[in-house]
This record gives C-alpha cells, structure tokens and sequence, in this order.
C-alpha cells in the first residue's frame, strides 16, 4: 500500500509561495528514501520472523529426532548391561556349579 509524504509550512512565516512550494518539493525529495529505507526494514523484519519461524520448525524437529536417537541408544544400552549381567550371573553359577 503506496502512502504518501505531506509536507506542510505555517502560514506566519513570511515566504513567497515559490519559496513554499521549493521547500515542500525539497522535503518530499528528502522523505523518499527515508521511505524507502523502512519499507526495506519492514521487509527484513518480515523475512527475519519468517526465517525465525523455520528455524524454529526445524530446530524442534532436530531436537526431537536427537531425543529420540538418545532414547533410543540408552534403551539398548540398558539391554547390553542386562545381558552382561545375566551372562555373569550364568557365568558365576557355573563356576559355582563347578567348583563350589
């Protein structure tokens, strides 16, 4: 949506309207690239939250994939540490049965 500069002089200032008209010119002139240089800003702004929103996306998604995969791996970790103890529980009672 354009919008518009308006550039206004007070009427008790004592200039002739050649003099008004050039200065409000010049200020129009001078609010053209301040103009633009926000709807830039404004556009940054826009791709940074959308950026922000990705990131956001694909992080929580990272972090769910990592959680799992950690899951995961300790659950077969506590499965080899029950399988270490169950064969040293068999080994001791053969040792037992053996030699006790």
């Amino acid at each position: 949506m354009a919008k518009q500069i308006e550039a206004n002089l007070s009427e008790d200032k004592d200039l002739l309207p050649h003099a008004k008209l050039q200065i409000k010119q010049d200020l129009k002139l001078f609010g053209q690239p301040i103009r633009e240089k926000l709807l830039q800003f404004e556009q940054e702004l826009k791709d940074r939250h959308v950026f922000a929103v990705w990131t956001s996306i694909f992080l929580g998604e990272l972090f769910t994939r990592i959680f799992d995969i950690f899951l995961v791996a300790t659950l077969e970790a506590l499965d080899i540490v029950r399988l270490c103890k169950d064969d040293q529980e068999s080994t001791f009672a053969m040792f037992a049965s053996l030699y006790g």
